[in-house]
């Protein structure tokens, strides 16, 4: 019998003896004179009876119940929260963005214009064991003419982060089914001189085997300053190609910070600084 039927039976005990009392006091000439006492104190005693009854027995049914409410917070991945390359929603890149080319009636005329290049971070989507990690490109014209004879990056692109491992591609990946022999490694850390690694594999025979087509090698580490700001932990990284090699300063715990790339072959390429950024 737990503590709330202990409480409810001496409640009950109380009132019937309080009745007793109550039932002495009544003067003779009222309206129970004439009425024999034994029935009086049967009637008493059975309703104390009934009711200390009800209350011990009480519904079997019902029963006190404690809610508890669960206040742990879910947890939240940091797959997406690299050291070398943190990324979270709002992450912004602010790039002076300076493409070339040669002139097409004039070879020896160099044809260049300046934009202003906006990349954020927009979106993360978690598919384990993968990170899509969803990135807006704003471009915005900043020297008085625009270079009409080449095509300017495109306006979104993702990273996808695996561990340590950073791919990088302009089409929207497919999050249930991505696929690593076509996907562009741009970056595995740490970095550290000497290191390469493969960046794209090729089956041209559709043999099943995927030979490195594009080896990425950090050549240097260095110190690098920018209008964006200086940053002593550095990185010259070269992505080799046949017909030129795009060569970048990575900065540990913020990013890119140049980019550039010259063709070897017909006279082409860009420039892209950082200028500003902004880490949530």
């Amino acid at each position: 019998m737990n503590q709330r039927k202990h409480l409810a039976l001496f409640q009950v005990l109380a009132d019937g003896l309080k009745a007793i009392y109550m039932y002495r006091q009544i003067p003779r000439q009222s309206y129970l004179e004439g009425v024999p006492v034994t029935v009086i104190w049967s009637v008493m005693l059975c309703s104390i009876m009934i009711s200390g009854a009800l209350v011990a027995c009480g519904p079997r049914n019902q029963s006190t119940k404690t809610t508890i409410i669960d206040t742990t917070l879910p947890e939240v991945s940091t797959e997406y929260l690299l050291n070398e390359f943190p990324m979270p929603v709002g992450t912004t890149w602010v790039y002076s963005y300076t493409p070339y080319t040669q002139h097409p009636e004039d070879p020896t005329q160099i044809l260049t214009a300046t934009y202003l290049m906006t990349e954020t971070v927009i979106a993360i989507e978690e598919v384990l064991p993968y990170s899509f990690v969803s990135v807006q490109r704003d471009i915005s014209l900043v020297s008085s003419k625009a270079l009409t004879f080449t095509d300017l990056p495109p306006d979104k692109f993702w990273y996808v982060i695996s561990g340590t491992k950073v791919f990088e591609q302009s089409m929207a990946p497919e999050t249930t089914a991505f696929n690593l022999e076509y996907a562009h490694l741009a970056y595995e850390f740490p970095l550290e001189i000497g290191k390469q690694w493969c960046a794209t594999q090729t089956d041209s025979e559709n043999s099943g085997e995927f030979p490195c087509d594009v080896t990425i090698a950090v050549v240097e580490q260095i110190a690098y300053e920018t209008p964006a700001g200086s940053f002593p932990d550095c990185y010259t990284v070269i992505e080799g190609y046949i017909s030129g090699g795009v060569i970048y300063e990575f900065c540990n715990a913020i990013g890119p910070v140049t980019v550039r790339y010259d063709h070897s072959g017909t006279r082409f390429g860009f420039e892209k600084v950082l200028v500003d950024y902004v880490l949530p």
